[in-house]
């Protein structure tokens, strides 16, 4: 069957992973879409922190740009119920010296002439001297607003004095202040009384009104910049909880490994990942730039809309390539969520820090920086500072794209610019990403562990395999000498004979004796680890394969009998390269699995069906076999005839279209057979067949090898 290779194959298994990425996007359409739609919800609450603020502060005009402020007239007297806390019953204002006739007359006058309201007299209290006035002052807290002193000198000439409680007070958002609200309206009705007193009982109505010096915003305040951080962190983290449980869950379900067995290419599955993760943080920061500008604030409006749409993106891929990273020391997707609840917190405190003026002050040595621009949020909050800086009111400009490299004017001493800032994600996210992808490479979910400087080897560039049937002959011996004697007293006399003739084999015995696998003293062994305060000790060995020699011959059917716990299921493991070996080799029509190169050749002639079933719950029957075709190397001109041929062979053909996550125990089995068959293998290997007995007959006709 015709395959494609080489880029061809690269670009094939490219485009079939970001189709099912594309599909398991799309049926779990809830999750992509509070993905993308997140930050709507952190805009709304930062919306809601704005306004809240920004209504406790309504009363003062230091936040406001006044170019030409209003003249504000001086208020009437008010009734003492308009008084934040005043107790009940209370009184307008009260007054002193009542034993002067002319003193009352004025007095009276204030009240019958308060602008818009006669003050009553229940509402006045008049008092012999301030010694009295202020006894009762003392002795009834909070039940006036104000005190008139008067004192008649002479006949022309009339003392007074104001007195109220200077407190200033707030309820409920709402500032009062004592001098405007209740001195000036006492001392402007005195003043108006006390005239008509002197000038024989001639009303003059007059009115005095006070105006602001004109003033831009006194205090410069930005609510998005100073708790936008911490919000937008929390927008991203849905991102980067979803990629490192995708990318976890994979390896935890043994979904990589199923492709890799495939013949999946590391370069196509970490550039499909990496597009399909651009694409979603492209339009998640596109949104959340647009909904900053609709709910109209000075940050997303006055900034330049390129600048803050690469800010956003920048930081949203940095968050995903430390996903990458991480996600190669977790083992179960569930892990994920505490991890990025953890990130999260520690981004809060660093955030919290950095909005403080650590490190990117000229007062902290470099280093504090550039180990503090390690850590994603330090940079988003350092950044959002600037931007918020630049933007504290309406007539600030803001930065521009053109103006990335260099301060702007509300900070002209940074310590660093916006281009510098960006230059600093991309090249953390290029950190990333090498190091999640040489996690993955020496911490394997696929078997073979390449050497810690496997990058320095020349095969690793060359793709040429390290190991294979036309090298120098193998001393398939040299490993096994410490293995205990007594194994070779147990063995029967035709296992020893196996055994020695392969041990004996030159290096062209594999092709002379027609054999398509020879195990050379496969061992495998688990080590049981405990823990001693934070020490890690090796306490037992367990060899669940100890020295296995045999050949396979092509064209046969062969089996591997035995009781539970034998090795069955470890010894198809090791030669199908799911678990890294101990000791010995298998070769595979040359190729050995040791090699990392051997095992890509090797898996591009197999078809392995797993002990447990490895599918996607999302994805139907036909889809699944779409996926591996492409990713075996299938031409595409024979990949849909040959995927009906084989839900046909397996009986699947009513059901092709319906999610795997459907399908019964048997039925998953028979899907789990179709995908080792596709390519027509030379070799397939079938754990636990007792469960598809029922296929044998389709499987002797078209496999080559069990």
């Amino acid at each position: 069957m015709a395959r494609v290779e080489g880029w061809r194959l690269l670009v094939q298994q490219f485009k079939a992973l970001l189709l099912k990425n594309l599909l398991l996007s799309w049926r779990r359409r809830f999750l992509t879409a509070l993905h993308l739609t997140s930050s709507l919800f952190f805009i709304l609450l930062i919306f809601g922190v704005d306004i809240s603020l920004k209504s406790r502060r309504r009363t003062t005009t230091a936040f406001r740009d006044l170019p030409d402020p209003p003249a504000v007239p001086v208020d009437p007297i008010l009734p003492c119920e308009s008084g934040f806390f005043i107790k009940s019953p209370c009184y307008d204002f009260i007054w002193t010296t009542n034993s002067s006739s002319v003193i009352a007359s004025i007095v009276g006058r204030i009240m019958q002439t308060n602008p818009g309201r006669v003050i009553p007299d229940s509402k006045v209290i008049g008092f012999k001297n301030i010694e009295d006035a202020e006894e009762w002052l003392l002795q009834n807290p909070l039940r006036c607003t104000g005190a008139i002193h008067m004192e008649e000198r002479s006949p022309s000439v009339i003392a007074y004095g104001i007195q109220t409680n200077s407190t200033s007070k707030m309820e409920r958002g709402s500032y009062e202040d004592p001098v405007f609200k209740f001195q000036l309206p006492l001392q402007l009705a005195a003043e108006r009384a006390i005239t008509a007193n002197l000038l024989g009982g001639t009303y003059i109505d007059w009115n005095v009104y006070f105006k602001e010096f004109a003033h831009p915003p006194v205090d410069v305040f930005s609510v998005v910049a100073v708790i936008a951080p911490t919000f937008l962190l929390a927008a991203s983290m849905f991102g980067f909880v979803i990629q490192m449980s995708n990318l976890v869950a994979e390896r935890e379900l043994k979904l990589r490994q199923a492709m890799s067995m495939m013949g999946l290419l590391d370069s196509a599955y970490w550039v499909s990942w990496i597009i399909w993760d651009f694409c979603l943080a492209f339009i998640s920061s596109l949104l959340l730039v647009l909904f900053g500008m609709m709910f109209g604030f000075y940050l997303f409006l006055h900034n330049s809309f390129r600048l803050l749409l690469c800010l956003f993106f920048l930081f949203q891929v940095n968050m995903i390539g430390f996903a990458y990273m991480l996600s190669g020391f977790i083992s179960k997707s569930s892990s994920s969520k505490t991890v990025g609840f953890c990130i999260f917190i520690i981004g809060f405190l660093t955030q919290l820090v950095t909005y403080f003026g650590f490190p990117y002050n000229v007062s902290f040595a470099k280093s504090f920086q550039i180990i503090w621009s390690f850590f994603p949020p330090n940079l988003l909050a350092i950044a959002l500072y600037y931007l918020g800086r630049a933007t504290t009111n309406e007539q600030d400009p803001g930065i521009s794209w053109e103006n990335r490299k260099v301060c702007s004017f509300s900070e002209s001493d940074c310590v660093l610019t916006m281009e510098k800032i960006f230059v600093w994600l991309m090249a953390t996210f290029l950190l990333w990403l090498l190091s999640a992808i040489y996690i993955d490479n020496v911490l394997p979910v696929n078997g073979v562990r390449k050497p810690w400087l496997y990058f320095l080897k020349v095969s690793y560039w060359t793709g040429a395999s390290t190991i294979q049937i036309k090298d120098k002959p193998r001393d398939g011996s040299r490993n096994y000498d410490a293995i205990d004697s007594s194994i070779d007293e147990k063995k029967d006399e035709d296992v020893r004979a196996e055994e020695n003739s392969i041990k004996t084999a030159d290096a062209n015995s594999m092709d002379k004796e027609n054999v398509a696998i020879q195990v050379r003293g496969l061992m495998k062994t688990f080590t049981k680890v405990s823990r001693k305060g934070l020490c890690w000790k090796k306490t037992d060995e367990h060899h669940a394969v100890k020295g296995l020699w045999i050949n396979i011959k092509k064209d046969s059917l062969f089996c591997l009998l035995g009781q539970n716990g034998a090795g069955k299921s470890t010894t198809i493991s090791c030669i199908t390269g799911v678990l890294p070996i101990s000791g010995g080799d298998v070769l595979i029509y040359g190729d050995s699995i040791t090699s990392p190169a051997g095992m890509n050749q090797i898996r591009s002639h197999m078809g392995v069906c797993p002990q447990f079933d490895v599918l996607w719950d999302n994805l139907s029957g036909l889809e699944h076999l779409h996926l591996f075709a492409q990713i075996k190397g299938l031409h595409p001109s024979h990949i849909v005839q040959h995927s009906m041929d084989l839900m046909e062979h397996v009986k699947l053909t009513e059901a092709m279209h319906v999610q795997a996550g459907n399908y019964s125990g048997g039925m998953k089995r028979r899907l789990s057979v179709a995908i080792a068959l596709i390519g027509d293998p030379k070799i397939v290997c079938l754990d636990e067949p007792h469960q598809i007995i029922n296929l044998l007959k389709v499987l002797w006709q078209s496999l080559k090898i069990i």
